[in-house]
């Protein structure tokens, strides 16, 4: 007979999820300031989800990458 093996597999995001979570509300509250009407409102949580990818365009191009 051929023995089954049980693999356990831990997905744990630990502190770098719980910040990130927090970086983006602070991010949605930041943008929502300046929201007039709801296009703004979803545009503001789509820029709080893109900034940061923005920022590291940015930094690597400044570095000339």
């Amino acid at each position: 007979m051929v023995k089954k093996e049980k693999i356990k597999v831990v997905a744990d995001n630990g502190m770098f999820g719980f910040v990130g979570f927090v970086a983006y509300v602070g991010a949605v509250v930041y943008f929502l300031q300046g929201a007039q009407n709801g296009g703004e409102v979803i545009y503001s949580f789509v820029e709080a989800a893109v900034w940061p990818g923005v920022v590291l365009f940015y930094v690597l191009s400044g570095f000339g990458a």
